[in-house]
């Protein structure tokens, strides 16, 4: 993964799925919006008390940093589901407006679109940014420890094939900073999900030496995606926690919950540009 300036923001990419000149992805800092506070600066959830018009500013200097037009952007209401929509390459006139005006509640969105940008926001969950360069369609996923152990990322791959029948051999992965298991404690409920949902969950449950269990976000989402066909070496990881980067991103945990979400955009550019 790759740190990028485009003053005063910094957002980070992905090295294999950057070689892709039609493919728009970023995972923001914290730094160089307008938000005040705890949700300073860069904050892009309307869900953390922020002022509507910082938020929408934020989002502007968003889009502008990567040279899309923020009319283009697409939000969902993220609910920690392990739900996927697909938007299709061809879209009626009106259905972007639509989407924008009722947003639909998922926490994954695959597209073969053009010039269209899905938007989610993170606060220590997992962004997950796929790729399939045979079909020319991307995704972006939120997977928190509901949505992974739900295995939101099986079901992403699955719509992928279902939607635009990528082979999950072709699907190129990023895994985005999140908190990390140095980090990450987690009770039993979590830890009894977990042992049910993953190939090798004692590979993703850490117990310390405290007894306590951190629980590997990153290691159990690339289990689920390895599961499902991708590729071991077409899995990039960031590994960047949150909760250890409060410098850089926004942590809900971290920070006590009193802080605010960066925002990951993922989409394909117009064919034309």
């Amino acid at each position: 993964m790759n740190e990028n300036r485009a003053r005063p923001i910094t957002y980070y990419a992905f090295d294999h799925i950057g070689q892709f000149g039609e493919v728009v992805h970023a995972i923001f800092g914290r730094h160089g919006g307008v938000s005040q506070g705890t949700l300073g600066s860069l904050n892009a959830s309307f869900a953390v008390g922020d002022e509507p018009a910082a938020v929408l500013a934020n989002r502007r200097l968003m889009c502008q940093s990567l040279g899309i037009r923020d009319e283009r952007l697409v939000t969902v209401k993220q609910v920690h589901s392990a739900d996927v929509l697909a938007i299709p390459g061809s879209l009626p006139p009106d259905a972007l407006t639509k989407w924008q005006s009722n947003p639909p509640q998922c926490d994954g969105v695959i597209s073969a679109a053009r010039d269209v940008y899905v938007l989610m926001t993170f606060g220590d969950c997992v962004p997950l940014v796929l790729y399939d360069p045979t079909a020319r369609a991307v995704g972006l996923v939120h997977a928190g420890w509901k949505g992974t152990v739900s295995r939101i990322a099986t079901r992403a791959v699955e719509a992928f094939a279902k939607s635009f029948g990528s082979d999950a051999g072709r699907l190129i992965v990023g895994v985005g900073p999140s908190i990390g298991p140095c980090c990450y404690e987690v009770g039993e409920d979590v830890t009894r999900e977990a042992v049910q949902a993953l190939p090798r969950p004692q590979d993703a449950l850490i117990t310390q030496s405290t007894g306590s269990i951190h629980f590997d976000l990153w290691e159990a989402n690339r289990q689920l995606l390895v599961q499902a066909g991708v590729r071991e070496a077409n899995i990039e990881m960031a590994s960047l926690c949150t909760a250890c980067n409060t410098d850089r991103f926004f942590s809900h945990r971290g920070e006590r919950g009193k802080t605010g979400r960066f925002g990951a955009i993922v989409g394909l550019r117009r064919l034309d540009g």
